[in-house]
């Protein structure tokens, strides 16, 4: 440490620091996504709402149609 002085101590100093942020960002996606089975369920529970979502939209539109004509 002494040979490169205070150059390496600062690169150390950095590294630390984005080790640190690293440490902190992958928290908070664990803490906002839960681990791979919590994800699992979210998706299939999305990819329902969003199968629901298309069948309602096809509903409306057959519900839509003028059939009088």
């Amino acid at each position: 440490d002494k040979f490169a002085g205070s150059e390496l101590k600062n690169i150390k100093l950095e590294n630390l620091e984005k080790y640190n942020k690293y440490k902190r960002l992958k928290e908070e996606i664990a803490k906002n996504y839960g681990d791979d089975k919590e994800r699992q369920r979210k998706l299939d529970l999305l990819k329902y709402q969003y199968d629901e979502n298309k069948i309602y939209q096809k509903l409306y539109a057959l519900n839509s149609l003028d059939v009088s004509e």
